[in-house]
């Protein structure tokens, strides 16, 4: 493909300036060419003079294609919680007069999501909205999401998202709102139809007054995470004309790295990026609009705003990961209603610390040594007095054996552990469930609220299932490990106790340490264990080997495998490049290695999966081997 000038990416920084408001810097033009070139390619085209010879007899096509690609997609569910906080204390304050407009007008509330990206940011707000306002007060809604890209607001039309993406959203809102799909599209989910029909989508370029929604105010604007690609004028521009269809007393919401402050914006801070008319008290009226669904006037006369209580809350977090507690730590940091964090590194410590003192949430790993999480929730937990607790886990959510057993025997929700190269949306969603779990605590909700056609349970079974290895004989474990970290080899060999059909597991020791590992393995295994030195020989299933880690060249350059699983206990104690034979390879690292193992990696060209404690090892490769995990970090 032929390289590109500077001066094709200035005019095409011209011509996504005009088609979004975009300001792509000169020090930004790196992702332009990239998305330029990934362009070119899905046209065919290699020459760069011929792409503009294309663009100028396709302009209106390429221009509306440039707005999809130059528009940021990274969303999630439930983003920036802070927010639905926000917005639960407005409806809750200005309720009576919501309660009193809609008795009189049949006027539901109506949200105004304005750069909706993919949805997820619609179907946050109804989802929300079901309970902080139709359920509690029995007053209707309608969502209205738009974005610049027609493309995203197809797909948010659509309301299909993957399982992996719809699992981060709280256990409460996913019961008889979200259906698993089948066949083709097992993998996905979709909101349901009674959820959708209130909302509804159409394509909005924020610089252009005349795209908005004509003849209209609505009582919230969420306005998030978009005002960093404008300029400065474009910033004031975009919020003034935002804020003229805002109702008196209205709720305007930025995203939390973009307060707004200039000259002429009148409305006044009552909360991180969120912001209402100046002086406006409860008895600012939500304005008017046509009628929606509603419920008898008879049960909304009986529902009240509920009385305020202590938003201070202590965590204790169960894991015996502590790169996992120190994470955890950080995360809860940032929510000022938390006021300590407690660690135990198994579910017999934790016992102790709850008989001990008092918290508010817990949160759970499932493999731990002594007592891990699910033996904890079947023999220690004590539903009635401890706190909610939030399962926070390696183990895939779909898993039947164990996250969904962990739901069925009583925690409160599911959480798979913070990604470090996307903490941001651990944090949310973290965050997010903690409020949940604790406001449920103790709670008895209204009998509307509770209502319900489906079991609360229906979701997690329509997505659980049994984790297997497609075919075990194109799968293989290999373990590196030194004989001073042999008890870190432990609990992995346990750990394939529950497996119906292990892939071969190759343990890689010094020459010298070879029988006694070999011994080590043999006790805590039922599987056969036997010795590897011969590059021609066949590894079989359900089978562990010891092999001599000098001699891994050789043994390596012989497997014909599809999946590989690079397992590294201890500090290596030799190069990795005979691990580069394999295209599709997962990389895991216990976290008493930790950077330690970074150079060896980097020489070797391999790129590390994830890091966690041995105790993870099993149940990660697992879910690799079952396709239901990348084999390196995204």
């Amino acid at each position: 493909m032929t390289g590109f000038v500077k001066n094709d990416l200035l005019r095409l920084a011209q011509i996504v300036k005009e088609e979004t408001g975009n300001n792509v810097q000169e020090k930004n033009f790196s992702m332009l060419e990239s998305r330029l070139k990934a362009r070119m390619l899905k046209l065919g085209i290699g020459d760069i003079q011929d792409y503009w010879i294309h663009f100028s007899k396709n302009e209106q096509l390429e221009r509306q294609q440039w707005q999809s690609l130059m528009t940021t997609h990274y969303t999630f569910f439930f983003r920036e919680s802070v927010h639905f906080e926000q917005l639960e204390k407005w409806i809750d304050a200005n309720v009576e007069k919501i309660k009193s407009r809609y008795s009189d007008k049949k006027s539901p509330l109506k949200v105004w999501s304005a750069a909706c990206s993919r949805g997820q940011e619609v179907y946050s707000l109804a989802m929300f909205l079901e309970f902080a306002l139709f359920k509690k007060y029995g007053i209707p809604f309608e969502v209205l999401g738009t974005d610049i890209d027609a493309e995203s607001v197809q797909y948010a039309k659509n309301g299909v998202y993957p399982i992996q993406e719809v699992n981060t959203i709280p256990q409460k809102y996913l019961n008889g709102y979200w259906k698993k799909g089948t066949g083709d599209i097992k993998d996905f989910a979709a909101v349901h139809p009674n959820l959708r029909a209130k909302t509804k989508f159409q394509t909005v370029n924020l610089l252009e007054g005349h795209t908005y929604p004509q003849n209209e105010k609505f009582d919230v604007i969420f306005v998030r995470n978009v005002f960093i690609y404008f300029t400065e004028e474009h910033v004031r521009q975009i919020a003034l004309s935002l804020r003229s269809r805002l109702s008196e007393g209205g709720l305007f919401v930025s995203g939390l790295s973009e307060p707004l402050r200039f000259e002429g914006w009148d409305m006044e801070s009552i909360a991180p990026s969120t912001y209402t008319t100046k002086g406006a008290t409860a008895t600012n009226q939500p304005a008017a609009s046509k009628a929606s669904e509603s419920m008898p006037m008879s049960a909304i006369s009986t529902l009240k705003a509920p009385a305020a209580v202590s938003s201070q809350y202590r965590v204790l977090c169960v894991d015996d990961s502590s790169t996992i507690q120190v994470v955890m730590k950080k995360i809860y940091s940032q929510d000022k209603d938390c006021i300590e964090v407690v660690s135990a590194m198994n579910g017999e410590e934790a016992r102790k610390k709850l008989d001990a003192g008092k918290f508010d949430v817990m949160t759970l790993d499932i493999h731990m040594p002594v007592m891990g999480g699910i033996e904890f929730l079947e023999s220690a937990y004590k539903k009635d007095t401890d706190p909610p607790v939030l399962m926070i886990s390696s183990v895939n959510r779909t898993d039947a054996d164990l996250a969904t057993k962990a739901l069925s025997l009583g925690a409160f929700d599911y959480i798979e552990k913070p990604a470090m190269n996307n903490l941001q949306k651990s944090i949310d969603e973290i965050l997010s469930k903690t409020k949940m779990a604790l406001k449920a605590r103790g709670s008895k909700e209204d009998p509307i609220v509770n209502a319900s056609t489906q079991s609360k349970d229906d979701f997690n079974k329509s997505i659980s299932q049994k984790i297997v290895v497609p075919d075990a004989s194109q799968c293989i474990r290999w373990i590196k490990v030194q004989q001073h970290a042999v008890s870190v080899l432990e609990p992995v060999i346990k750990a394939l106790k529950g497996e119906l059909r292990s892939p071969p597991l190759v343990i890689a020791v010094p020459k010298p340490f070879m029988t006694s590992i070999q011994s080590l393995v043999a006790g805590l295994s039922s599987h056969k264990v036997e010795l590897f030195n011969d590059p021609k020989g066949f590894l079989k299933p359900n089978t562990i080997y010891v092999c001599d880690e000098a001699l891994e060249p050789s043994l390596v350059v012989g497997l014909k495998v599809k999946n590989f699983s690079l397992q590294i206990l201890s500090k290596p104690n030799s190069e990795l490049d005979c691990f580069r034979a394999f295209s599709n390879i997962q990389v895991l690292v216990d976290e008493s290695v930790g950077s330690a193992a970074d150079s060896y990696l980097s020489r070797a060209k391999l790129v590390m999966s994830d890091m966690c404690p041995s105790t993870s090892f099993v149940s990660l490769s697992l879910e690799y081997f079952a396709n239901l995990r990348k084999p390196t970090a995204a």
